[in-house]
């Protein structure tokens, strides 16, 4: 028949498999939100690109904004708090404040964007390069280091 070492041995297992999966639960659940998170931001990021290049951010932030009102307008029962919708836009707004503008990070982008579309036509490698040698730069490439515009081939 069976061994009673054996039957208490598997017994033992059984109960420690049921400890270490409802610890490891609530990590599980957590690596799977962080996942869809990150796939969902993936969908986003391509949907921009290649289905709504011209609303580009703005659509993120219209769906979000759609999203937060459906959840305001059908989910206005809860156990836990009195207005689900408020509570969540709550949220929505309290991590942005401090995720980007407590950080810094939405004032480092907003630099960063405005530096990039005041960024002179050369590098500052070029423009010390010409002032250096303006007519050695001419005479390898055949143009001035002054930035001309393109004109079209005639033929």
């Amino acid at each position: 028949m069976s061994d009673p070492a054996a039957t208490a041995q598997r017994q033992q297992n059984q109960r420690q498999g049921l400890i270490v999966t409802i610890v490891s639960l609530p990590f599980r659940l957590f690596g799977v939100l962080v996942a869809s998170l990150f796939l969902s931001i993936l969908i986003e990021c391509v949907g921009i690109h290649f289905f709504w290049p011209e609303q580009g951010w703005r659509h993120a932030a219209d769906m979000l904004d759609y999203e937060l009102n459906q959840l305001s307008e059908n989910f206005t029962h809860s156990a836990v708090v009195q207005e689900p919708g408020r509570t969540a836009r709550w949220l929505v707004e309290s991590a942005y404040e401090w995720i980007f503008v407590r950080s810094g990070l939405a004032d480092w982008m907003q630099e960063s964007s405005e530096q990039a579309s005041a960024r002179p036509p050369f590098s500052a490698a070029a423009r010390s390069i010409c002032s250096l040698s303006p007519t050695l730069l001419q005479s390898r490439n055949g143009m001035p280091c002054t930035r001309r515009r393109a004109t079209p081939p005639s033929g």
